[in-house]
């Protein structure tokens, strides 16, 4: 769970850190991404759960 998790988060987060540089992220970005990462991790347990 926790590396399912930590791949949600590199897949979110690398997006904006490509697109805003390896400098800090805005605050608002900063605060999200972990939320979105979040989603997505429980997207796809929910998807890997229903699928057997």
């Amino acid at each position: 769970m926790i590396r399912a998790f930590a791949v949600a988060l590199l897949f979110i987060s690398a997006p904006f850190v490509l697109y805003f540089g390896f400098g800090e992220l805005p605050q608002t970005l900063d605060e999200s991404i972990p939320s979105c990462a979040r989603i997505v991790h429980l997207a796809v347990a929910e998807h890997l759960i229903r699928r057997k």
